[in-house]
């Protein structure tokens, strides 16, 4: 009996850690980078980009598919210049759907711009809700226009909900843009209060759109946050040494675009897809 109790909470305390830092919920969410300057990007990662780039504002779409019915994510996301909506269902985490509405506010020009996303979650558990507000805040910093550095700091609010805990993180990144955006290479690193060296998370990548009409994206996640996985119907963590992405979107008609990605890593985990479908209002400016 005593070895049993010891196993349960082995697990149960698992389950907690592997639940403790929620950075981003939504598949659509991990194929952008903090120093991402346009708007339609910037709703749903980055709130700050939203204030660099004018008249670049539209509305996303997407849903992550997963292997059950009862597991996948969607969102919305509208932008116009300074001011965002968005609504997020992600549909099971430790058999717990969240729902988040967020407003997005920012002002700056195209040198320097600060933006907020104010987030209100309700968490739906099996047999009672809890609700909280959380808070965004970004800057990002263009002193060139082949140059951009981006910094995010998420769950400002920190706030805990059972098995599920939303621990203050922060993301800092750097852009390179090269042959009039043509070409953009990226750097992200996350951290949290007080992390060693050997906790930091990397991501790098790069944004390649050869034609207007066409855009890759793809990266890689070093030393990613370890993950909580159903292995022959026992909860297993597992340690991730990398993860990646790769994208790619297409424009239909001027007007729709259409983003298909996916993710893998080293573990042998199962393979996430996401579909997205954006509608800009206006033409950006570079």
């Amino acid at each position: 009996m005593k070895n049993f109790i010891l196993i349960v909470i082995f697990i149960l305390s698992n389950v907690l850690y592997a639940q403790q830092d929620i950075k981003r919920l939504t598949e659509l969410q991990k194929i952008f980078f903090v120093s991402e300057t346009a708007s339609m990007a910037a709703t749903s990662f980055n709130p700050a980009g939203m204030g660099m780039r004018k008249n670049n504002g539209g509305v996303i779409i997407g849903y992550d598919f997963d292997e059950f019915s009862s597991q996948g994510n969607s969102s919305v996301f509208l932008s116009t210049d300074n001011f965002g909506i968005s609504y997020q269902d992600v549909y099971n985490i430790n058999n717990v759907r969240l729902l988040n509405y967020s407003i997005n506010l920012s002002i700056g020009n195209e040198y320097v711009s600060i933006g907020t996303s104010n987030r209100y979650t309700i968490a739906k558990y099996p047999s009672y809700d809890l609700n909280l507000f959380n808070l965004d805040a970004g800057i990002i910093l263009r002193p060139a226009s082949f140059l951009s550095v981006g910094l995010l700091a998420r769950n400002l609010s920190e706030a805990k909900l059972d098995s599920l805990n939303y621990l203050r993180n922060y993301t800092a990144g750097i852009s390179l843009m090269f042959f009039d955006q043509t070409l953009n290479l990226y750097a992200d690193v996350d951290f949290i209060d007080n992390s060693k060296i050997n906790d930091l998370a990397g991501t790098v990548g790069l944004v390649i759109s050869p034609l207007n009409l066409l855009e890759f994206r793809g990266g890689v996640i070093l030393n990613p946050n370890n993950i909580l996985d159903l292995r022959n119907s026992v909860p297993k963590l597992i340690d991730l040494k990398y993860e990646a992405f790769v994208s790619a979107s297409f424009l239909v008609k001027n007007a729709i675009r259409i983003t298909a990605a996916t993710r893998f890593n080293d573990a042998g985990e199962r393979t996430r897809f996401s579909v997205v479908f954006g509608f800009p209002l206006t033409k950006a400016k570079r």
